[in-house]
């Protein structure tokens, strides 16, 4: 669950899995082809909403305690294109403490 303020029913004909069914409809749009080839984005690379698998490396590696928003400067000055997205009621920005505001690109 990564609104504080929403229960959450996994059950398939509700929030599904991941508690927001909006989240089965994120990869079929990022996997258009159209999609892809507006974003510039590899289309040999299959997009992943959310990777249990990569979940748990992070937090087996400690990672998911680490402060990074602060390279989000570098990244960006360096030419980096990214995508922030990180919302004010997210469990995780609430428990770690987070601020991508305020960061000069």
């Amino acid at each position: 669950m990564y609104d504080v303020r929403k229960s959450c029913d996994r059950s398939p004909d509700k929030d599904g899995p991941l508690c927001y069914k909006e989240a089965e409809w994120i990869p079929v749009w990022a996997n258009n082809e159209n999609i892809k080839k507006e974003l510039g984005a590899n289309p040999a690379i299959t997009f992943t909403s959310i990777s249990p698998n990569v979940s748990q490396d992070f937090l087996a590696s400690g990672d998911l305690m680490h402060y990074s928003a602060g390279l989000l400067t570098d990244l960006v000055n360096d030419g980096v294109r990214l995508l922030v997205y990180a919302g004010d009621t997210g469990k995780a920005l609430r428990l770690l403490n987070p601020s991508v505001h305020g960061l000069k690109f």
